[in-house]
This record gives structure tokens, C-alpha cells and sequence, in this order.
């Protein structure tokens, strides 16, 4: 009898124990219900991250409490970027570019409104923030009163020299030329600089002499050089292609390349900064490459 209660005993206290199913199968669910619930919440901000408006300054957080971005376009470049006649909508590859880079940062959530600006006024349209921000070649650091903030650029352009096609001799052997620019265009204000340089690279007895004039518009530019009031124009690819006659010639040398970007007021650094990551990705994904083709952009090159 002895014997068989130790047994008994020892059974009790070395025989596994074992917890109900129903314990088991509660605490298992509970544990689904924790996972689920940091998994929905997981979802739940990865959406929201992806809605949500990029962390961009207070003159940005204004463009969503208005639902508009206004953006300073010029509207006779052609191809390029114009106002549509009989539509009365903005078109062309720089629209395309600006459009799809403001739908990758705000997602659709807001309107554009697109102002005419002409190269004399969208400095200060920007610095006072009349427009959000505005498309187009800019010359950094052009004006002593008003810094900018610029993007990353998205289509090089160049600077050619344009002539009569009947003086296209004469005007390189000639001791001095006379070059017409736009006042206040790029080509303005970089062409003397350049110039300088190329005659300091030449041996003394082959440099030339360049006299500059200025004209208030292309019009006015394209009619000198061909009525002999200057021996060549000297203007960016667009506004020649834009232009040109079929009496005049552009020259082979290409000079001053430089970009065309978004600009913004100087305080919207980080509006800056989102739309370079647009423009990154728009040249990564083949984006611009695409609208490129779409509107024909390297017929301008052609001369």
C-alpha cells in the first residue's frame, strides 16, 4: 500500500501538465488580433505617407489651403510652350514636364493656374510672390536685389550666332562684327564674356573685334541682321528655331549652354528640393525623354 502511494506521489509531481486546448487556442488568437492590429496600422500610415503633401515650407502649405499653384509661363515659344488659340489652354513640352512634375508631388489634391510673364518681369512676380513659381531659362545671380531658389534643370539649350547666308564668309574674315542680342536675354548677358575668351585664345593677328547692340525684341533682332544693321544675331536654339528666315544661316558653333528649370521664391527651399526629386525621377523612368519626342524638342537643335 505503501509502495503504491509514493507511486502516486511521484506520478503527480513529474507528470507533465498539460494546459486545456481552450487556453492555448485564446492566447493564439489574442496574439493574431495584436499582429493584425500593428499590421493594418502599418498599412494604414503607408497610405497616408503616400497621400500625404511632401514637408515643404509655409508659402507651400498655402498653395494646398488654396487648392491652386500659380505658375509663370511665357506663352509664344512654340512647341515649347504656348497658349492653344482655339482652346484657350497652355500646351507644349515645357507644360507637359510642369504638369507631371506637380501631379508626382501633389498627387492630383490641387489646380494650376498658369500667368503670362515675360523674362522682365518674372524675377519680381516671384520675389513677391504673386505666382508660386515660374518655368524657364534664368540667368543665376542676374539681379544684385532678388535671389531665387532653382530647381535641377530639365532641357539644355545653346547659344548659336545666326547670319545672311550670303555673308557667312565675310563675316568670318572680318576685322570687326558687329553681334545683335536680345536685351536681357541670356545670350545678352553672357555673349561678351565668351567672346572675350575666344579672342584671348586666338593668336594676336587673328583676333577680331566685337561690338555688342541690343534690340527690345526678336522681331526686331532678326529684322538687323537681315536688313545689314549688324553683322550676326547671337541668340539661344529656341528663340532662332522660333524665328528663323530662310535668307539667313545659323553658324556651326554652339556656346553658353545652359538650362532650363522651375524657380521659386528663395524661402521655398524645400518646395525646391521635391521638385528635384521629380525631375530625378522623370529622367530615370524615361519620362522626359518620352514628352521630348512627343513635341519634336530636338528639331530645334538642327540649326
Amino acid at each position: 500500500m505503501m509502495k503504491k502511494r509514493l507511486l502516486k506521489f511521484l506520478s503527480k509531481i513529474f507528470r507533465p501538465r498539460v494546459k486545456s486546448y481552450s487556453d492555448i487556442n485564446r492566447k493564439f488568437v489574442f496574439l493574431l488580433s495584436i499582429l493584425g492590429i500593428l499590421f493594418l496600422g502599418a498599412v494604414t500610415y503607408y497610405i497616408y505617407d503616400l497621400q500625404k503633401p511632401p514637408d515643404i515650407t509655409v508659402a507651400s502649405e498655402e498653395i494646398f489651403s488654396k487648392g491652386m499653384i500659380t505658375v509663370g509661363v511665357r506663352t509664344d515659344l512654340g512647341p515649347y510652350s504656348r497658349l492653344n488659340a482655339e482652346t484657350g489652354e497652355m500646351e507644349g513640352f515645357e507644360i507637359d514636364v510642369c504638369e507631371e512634375a506637380i501631379r508626382r508631388i501633389f498627387k492630383d489634391k490641387i489646380l494650376i493656374r498658369y500667368e503670362e510673364v515675360k523674362s522682365t518681369t518674372k524675377l519680381s512676380k516671384l520675389n513677391l510672390q504673386e505666382i508660386d513659381m515660374c518655368i524657364g531659362a534664368f540667368v543665376p545671380e542676374s539681379s544684385s536685389r532678388i535671389t531665387l531658389s532653382y530647381s535641377d534643370g530639365f532641357f539644355v539649350d545653346e547659344v548659336a550666332m545666326v547670319t545672311r547666308k550670303d555673308q557667312r564668309l565675310n563675316v568670318l574674315k572680318a576685322n570687326t562684327i558687329l553681334v545683335g542680342t536680345l536685351n536681357d536675354s541670356y545670350a545678352d548677358k553672357n555673349i561678351e564674356s565668351y567672346l572675350a575668351s575666344v579672342n584671348a585664345s586666338r593668336p594676336e593677328a587673328e583676333r577680331q573685334t566685337f561690338q555688342i547692340v541690343q534690340y527690345s525684341c526678336y522681331q526686331d533682332l532678326f529684322d538687323a541682321v537681315e536688313n545689314f544693321e549688324v553683322d550676326v544675331i547671337a541668340g539661344s536654339m529656341l528663340f532662332i528655331h522660333l524665328n528663323m528666315r530662310d535668307d539667313l544661316v545659323v553658324l556651326p558653333d554652339r556656346m553658353l549652354y545652359h538650362e532650363y528649370c522651375f524657380a521659386f521664391n528663395k524661402k521655398d527651399t524645400e518646395l525646391t528640393r521635391v521638385f528635384n526629386e521629380a525631375i530625378a525621377a522623370m529622367k530615370a523612368d524615361g519620362t522626359l525623354d518620352t514628352l521630348r519626342e512627343k513635341w519634336n524638342i530636338d528639331e530645334i537643335f538642327e540649326g
